[in-house]
């Protein structure tokens, strides 16, 4: 059973590794401004719904900050940006899709702010704003970029990683406690899901709810491996054996079906919107 693509697909543009040049205007820490050099890895997460990024900056080839980030779409939320920098809280900006660009504005660490995202063919423009007198906004950050690797992993590594149980909350408490992974809640609706989180805040697995989609999943750590050919992947495990659990979904551009091999054990097969 296929869906049309969600007004999330949009994220699966910023996939890949990026890299530009940065320009940023006076600030209490840069009188005269500064130029920098800038490198983004982002993939895709909450099944196609999210789009982390890992971002360092760069000075005369001396890294000089750090951040990540998050980018990501729900029923109930709509876009919305997590920032962490390198130090203080995360900064979290509601946002909205305005057909060329993704616009997140409100309250920053040190007052009103707009981040903006512009993913075009190949490159990418990320641009930081904040008020001026009189109420305009004025630019205190420009980067370019261009994709220096295409989106999504490559053949034959995990992508992902969840558990899809019952008791979500139990389960997710007893990781927390255990793992020492820090929960992250993702709308599915009428309930929430679970990112768990390693110590720099970025998701390394996810535990769901047994409901919907996942009703039927097996309560057991599934794999997402990518496959350049979801429809082959299938038919071949299918052929030597093994049998369909689910039907092939769509997570926005992405596709994914899971399987059981001839020895009973689960497995997902995940083809990125990238892939050929």
């Amino acid at each position: 059973m296929s869906e049309e693509p969600g007004p999330w697909a949009v994220l699966s543009r910023g996939i890949g590794t990026w890299e530009g040049e940065e320009r940023m205007a006076p600030a209490p820490w840069a009188p005269d401004g500064m130029e920098s050099t800038g490198r983004t890895e982002a993939r895709a997460i909450l099944e196609g719904r999210g789009l982390a990024s890992d971002y360092v900056q760069m000075v005369d080839g001396e890294v000089t900050t750090s951040a990540h980030t998050v980018l990501r779409w729900d029923d109930r939320d709509g876009f919305v940006m997590h920032f962490f920098g390198a130090d203080g809280a995360p900064t979290v900006l509601p946002g909205e899709d305005r057909g060329d660009a993704l616009v997140f504005e409100g309250e920053g660490p040190v007052g009103p702010m707009r981040q903006t995202f512009v993913f075009g063919d190949g490159e990418m423009q990320v641009r930081s704003e904040a008020p001026a007198k009189g109420g305009a906004w004025v630019t205190v950050f420009d980067g370019r970029y261009r994709r220096l690797a295409g989106p999504g992993p490559t053949a034959g590594q995990i992508a992902w990683q969840d558990l899809t149980v019952t008791e979500a909350e139990t389960t997710r408490d007893f990781y927390a406690a255990v793992a020492g992974w820090t929960p992250s809640p993702v709308s599915m609706g009428d309930y929430d899901d679970f990112n768990m989180c390693g110590p720099d805040g970025s998701p390394v697995a996810g535990i769901c709810h047994a409901r919907g989609g996942n009703a039927d999943l097996p309560p057991a750590w599934l794999l997402y491996v990518v496959v350049p050919d979801i429809d082959h992947a299938l038919a071949e495990a299918e052929a030597r054996g093994g049998e369909r659990v689910t039907e092939i979904r769509h997570m926005g551009p992405d596709r994914m079906v899971v399987i059981r091999d001839p020895a009973g054990a689960a497995l997902a097969l995940y083809q990125s919107g990238g892939a050929d």
